[in-house]
């Protein structure tokens, strides 16, 4: 009888415990009141851009912020840093008017498209030869991003561009390079049109250390046929 009793108040606990514990979904009412007033923000200032789902099929085709690789690499931090300070040489201008609590609760707004959080590594020293990375890019990436990474294609990204070089760590490149991005043209499943699923781990980091070293310098913004764009959509 001792042993039933027992038995029947773990299991009244164990209840106890399912039914109070918030599900995976639940959101704090202070989290979700953020996330609705960065969603008007979002409304007003970057749908026509970002488009209304993040997709950036707004009329401009700005960065799919909804996508999950670029989700997984940038921290609030450094969306926040975008935000509030735009990109130069881009059509992403500076937010910093809308002051910290309204930026704050539009990275929430964006952060709340995170469904999942992709192991996305890296190496934590990216050392590459700038002379061989050179070679490799003419090799698989100058077709769409062009000789002076001012990108070629309507969507290709322009990496050249001394600010975004400037807006990302070497890791987040790497990653970007590695792994590809979901939804364009930089894909995960081609990883670079001409062949980036080819190179090795150290190749990678050759091509960002050249990127990063050398071709920021041969960069022309009047060649760009897309200035809006950054390295994180393609």
């Amino acid at each position: 009888m001792k042993k039933w009793l027992i038995a029947l108040g773990v299991f009244i606990s164990v209840v106890i415990i399912v039914l109070l514990s918030p599900s995976p979904d639940f959101k704090p009412q202070a989290e979700t009141n953020l996330i609705v007033k960065g969603e008007r923000i979002y409304s007003e200032y970057c749908v026509d851009c970002h488009g209304e789902n993040g997709k950036g099929e707004g009329a401009q085709i700005g960065t799919a912020l909804n996508n999950q690789h670029f989700l997984s690499t940038f921290s609030n931090k450094d969306i926040f840093k975008i935000i509030n300070e735009g990109k130069e040489q881009t059509m992403m201008p500076q937010f910093g008017f809308l002051e910290e609590d309204n930026i704050n609760a539009l990275v929430s707004f964006i952060r709340n498209w995170q469904t999942d959080t992709l192991e996305l590594e890296a190496p934590s020293v990216i050392e590459g030869n700038a002379s061989n990375g050179r070679r490799l890019y003419n090799l698989y990436c100058i077709t769409c991003h062009g000789e002076t990474g001012s990108g070629t294609l309507t969507k290709a990204a322009a990496i050249g561009n001394p600010i975004t070089v400037e807006n990302m760590t070497p890791q987040q490149m790497w990653i970007s390079t590695a792994y590809g991005r979901e939804e364009t043209r930089m894909g995960p499943s081609l990883k670079g049109q001409d062949g980036v699923r080819q190179l090795d781990e150290q190749e990678i980091s050759d091509v960002i250390t050249y990127i990063r070293q050398d071709l920021v310098q041969l960069y022309d913004p009047k060649e760009s046929k897309h200035s809006t764009h950054a390295i994180i959509e393609d």
